[in-house]
């Protein structure tokens, strides 16, 4: 092994299939918004969703920020785009349908989408002292929306963690992570002693024969609370004398 590869993997990792080890990766999708209603969502996003599976989707503007629990109940290929290196993107129209229906929930998607309307009438809403008592019909019109200063959907990719040393893990999920990505983790090991982490992802390749699709990460620890890099470092040296 050259000098290059030791110093990338200074730590040597266990295999730990047989064991009860969960990961847990949260990632975002950057989206732009189609149009919206108090229902759900239509949106454009690079990455596919997967439909049943519940995300949260999080829109920012004009000083506030919504968050929502989202179930895809849609998603469709519908176009790609070439980046800067000439790489095919493919593009998803996902449809999501809002699951929180809480009175709470509706009038602030209510108020949110008040501050976005493009093609209603201001004044409907203005005399409205109460924006959950819209008609139905009115209530659930689909409509474009100026473009908010941020919107991602959250997602929180939960894992079988295949491999582990003190440096990173090697983990089997449904999700293909971009490489270089810096994504915020938790491994839960036997136990139920949770570490959290900053992972950087390093590889990701698809498992053969499977289906649906699953995914192999490589993932390099970058950044850990003390406590819990303590904690690993006992689970590590427990294996290590066995």
């Amino acid at each position: 092994m050259n000098d290059d590869k030791a110093e990338k993997r200074r730590y040597e990792r266990i295999a730990v299939d047989i064991l009860d080890i969960n990961g847990k990766i949260t990632f975002a999708n950057t989206v732009k918004i189609l149009n919206i209603s108090i229902g759900g969502v239509l949106l454009k996003v690079d990455r596919q969703l997967h439909v049943d599976r519940t995300y949260e989707l999080r829109l920012g503007g004009k000083g506030k920020m919504l968050t929502v629990a989202s179930k895809v109940v849609r998603s469709e290929l519908s176009e790609s785009m070439s980046d800067t290196s000439g790489n095919i993107i493919p593009i998803y129209s996902i449809g999501m349908q809002f699951i929180d229906t809480s009175s709470e929930k509706i009038q602030e998607l209510a108020e949110f989408i008040k501050d976005y309307y493009l093609d209603y009438q201001q004044e409907e809403f203005e005399k409205a002292e109460d924006m959950t008592r819209l008609s139905g019909i009115r209530l659930h019109v689909r409509f474009h929306i100026d473009e908010p200063d941020n919107a991602s959907v959250f997602s929180e990719d939960m894992c079988k963690v295949k491999k582990i040393s003190l440096g990173g893990m090697l983990v089997e999920g449904g999700h293909e992570l971009p490489l270089e990505d810096r994504l915020p983790m938790e491994i839960t090991l036997p136990g139920k002693e949770v570490v959290t982490l900053m992972g950087r992802i390093a590889m990701c390749t698809p498992v053969a024969g499977t289906d649906p699709r699953k995914y192999e990460a490589g993932i390099e620890f970058i950044d850990m609370p003390e406590e819990d890099r303590q904690a690993l470092q006992n689970f590590v040296h427990s294996l290590e004398n066995r």
